[in-house]
């Protein structure tokens, strides 16, 4: 079998341009990643002992991320969130704003709130 070169040529480049699509989208629009707490800006975190919850906000640093959506989960007496981010959540605004219930949650009560996928303590009862 043989090949002419423009079939050739034209080969090569659907190829090329189904590998920069791919590349695009895995790495500027679809995947999400973790906040970390280092890498939010205005964070505020406080305890309303009345309310028995705990008020975590702040913004996202990365200019070009919005917030896909937050995730909240236990681990024993601890209180897992994991603020996700992605360009595809641009549109979404880059803060993020959660009431976390610490006292009267159905596993018992919260010692301490760890953030992203490095479980910084962003707060600790006293």
């Amino acid at each position: 079998m043989k090949f002419s070169r423009r079939g050739v040529l034209i080969g090569c480049l659907v190829g090329l341009i189904g590998v920069l699509g791919f590349v695009y989208w895995n790495i500027y629009i679809g995947v999400e990643q973790t906040l970390e707490w280092d890498l939010a800006m205005q964070s505020r975190v406080s305890y309303s002992p009345d309310e028995g919850s705990v008020h975590v906000r702040g913004l996202c640093f990365h200019s070009s991320y919005g917030v896909a959506r937050t995730v909240v989960s236990r681990d024993g007496s601890d209180m897992l969130l994991e603020v996700v981010i992605s360009k595809s959540a641009l549109d979404s605004g880059g803060t993020f704003d959660e009431t976390l219930d610490v006292d009267s949650d159905a596993e018992g009560p919260v010692n301490r709130v760890l953030l992203g996928n490095e479980r910084t303590v962003i707060w600790e009862r006293q």
